[in-house]
């Protein structure tokens, strides 16, 4: 594997690490999750710039087999001036393009180039595909930079040093506007965050006082956020119903019924199809870990050997994204 190549599965797993640190236990606007922390060994300057061709020559470049006919989630916005405005759809595009790849080595190292080819054939212009890919390898050395970033405990101090560490490794990589454009809402959602913590950590408030306390937060916050919140949090309530339901041995049906009330019918189904992709993940989860362990357990085998053991052994049992999650729970 490639020094670019490392660096670009280094960016992906990054992805995993920092949407890990958002969701963290305890919270009840968002599910369980462990935070990773990757050990790259790939150098962020090795994604350097590759050399623009002339436009004749880089607009025969084919579009790569695996994004043709696939809808791209994100765009690029130029302003009256022609240059390059950064917000969420153009977060949106890096992410499409390091997701298209679903973790493959040989489509790691091809996602740069897709995205330029992408551009060329959305015709965007010549001094904003520069300005666009430039953008690019910021991101990806800001993602290379934030999955060393690693969260000691879920406390209210600790989230925030996490959270202020990100906020300045956006800053130091991407510049101020860069970082603003990509992360006002996310960095908005954070202070949030930490606050909250703090009053669910407050054992001096009585039930009362701690709701209202969290209300107040919540309406500190843009509607671009309260409102999709508020919909987390009435989620969040019911999987703690369903649960205190199961514990207390009802059936399916009063569960349904519960989702039913709560979301509608057709809510209700895609919660019922979650709840058996989740029990069919963990079976498989399960086995894998069985068959990990009895590879480890092997003294007959070296280290060496029993890595690559674990290696094909993950190769045939997930593939694309899922490679990225077994590493990311830190069962690989």
């Amino acid at each position: 594997m490639g020094i670019r190549t490392r660096a670009m599965t280094g960016a992906v797993v990054a992805v995993v690490a920092v949407v890990a640190i958002r969701s963290l236990p305890g919270d009840p606007a968002s599910p369980p999750a462990t935070p990773v922390a990757t050990t790259a060994a790939a150098v962020p300057q090795a994604m350097g710039q590759v050399a623009s061709d002339d436009d004749a020559t880089a607009a025969s470049l084919p579009i790569p087999s695996h994004l043709r006919g696939v809808a791209v989630d994100g765009g690029v916005d130029l302003d009256r001036n022609g240059s390059l405005i950064f917000n969420r759809k153009l977060k949106n595009l890096f992410h499409h393009m390091i997701g298209m790849a679903e973790g493959d080595p040989a489509r790691l190292s091809g996602v740069r180039e897709s995205l330029r080819t992408w551009l060329l054939e959305q015709a965007t212009p010549a001094t904003a595909r520069d300005e666009v890919m430039a953008a690019f390898d910021r991101y990806m050395t800001y993602l290379e930079a934030a999955s060393h970033v690693q969260l000691p405990s879920q406390s209210p101090g600790d989230l925030e040093r996490v959270y202020q560490t990100l906020a300045l490794l956006r800053r130091q990589h991407l510049g101020q506007v860069m970082a603003e454009g990509f992360f006002a809402e996310q960095e908005s959602l954070d202070r949030y965050t930490v606050e909250q913590r703090r009053v669910l950590a407050d054992d001096t408030l009585s039930p009362d006082e701690r709701k209202q306390r969290l209300d107040a937060l919540a309406q500190q916050l843009p509607e671009s956020l309260s409102r999709p919140l508020a919909q987390t949090r009435k989620i969040s309530q019911l999987a703690q119903d369903t649960e205190s339901l199961r514990a207390s041995g009802a059936s399916q049906e009063a569960i349904d019924r519960l989702r039913t009330e709560r979301f509608g019918p057709e809510a209700a189904e895609r919660f019922r199809a979650l709840d058996q992709q989740q029990a069919h993940w963990k079976q498989r989860l399960v086995s894998y870990q069985a068959e990990r362990d009895a590879i480890r357990a092997d003294s007959s085998l070296a280290p060496e050997a029993q890595a690559r053991a674990i290696d094909e052994l993950v190769a045939r049992r997930f593939s694309g994204t899922e490679v990225v999650r077994v590493r990311g729970l830190g069962n690989y």
